[in-house]
């Protein structure tokens, strides 16, 4: 027996989600190889076991040790996947690398501790767009798949064709209210 002038109710449930990618407050870092991107576009990461290929904006980025032996490090997610480059190829650090610098346009260069006076480019970080982003699929640890909702991966250049900027150490907060 209800009160008069209440109603008994189905409850409450969630009819549809949506993921919005607009641009999160960005929080400076003392690591050089933190990147955000400042505009429209996504990382592109790799699963170095199955080669699966991975979106993100998250740029909290480290080191590890290159999973195919050449000595050199491969700058990687903290889950190990690896950042690419143009041309789909992982951004390797050469051992005894002393500075790490990574341009506005995702150029990575290093300074060689003992080998030269000058920056030696290492590659430039690959940032891609969606014709619709809000239809990647979802995958883990903030990151998405191509889905025939979101389209084919566009660009590939930093600061061409729609994509954003990078930022080096720098990382964009969530923009999840």
């Amino acid at each position: 027996v209800l009160p008069i002038g209440l109603e008994a109710g189905a409850g409450a449930r969630v009819s549809a989600t949506q993921r919005i990618f607009s641009l999160g407050a960005m929080n400076q870092t003392a690591n050089p190889l933190d990147m955000a991107i400042t505009g429209e576009g996504f990382f592109a990461v790799q699963n170095p076991v199955t080669k699966e290929v991975f979106y993100t904006r998250s740029g909290n980025f480290t080191l590890s040790p290159d999973p195919y032996g050449s000595g050199n490090s491969n700058i990687t997610t903290g889950t190990g996947f690896l950042v690419m480059g143009q041309n789909d190829t992982p951004i390797q650090i050469p051992h005894g690398a002393s500075t790490i610098m990574v341009g506005s346009d995702g150029t990575v260069s290093v300074y060689e501790e003992g080998k030269t006076s000058e920056a030696k480019k290492q590659g430039q970080i690959a940032v891609y767009t969606f014709s619709n982003p809000a239809g990647l699929g979802g995958a883990s640890d903030g990151q998405y798949t191509i889905s025939p909702a979101s389209g084919e991966r566009l660009g590939g250049l930093p600061q061409a064709g729609g994509s954003g900027s990078i930022l080096q150490s720098y990382v964009e907060q969530s923009n999840v209210n």
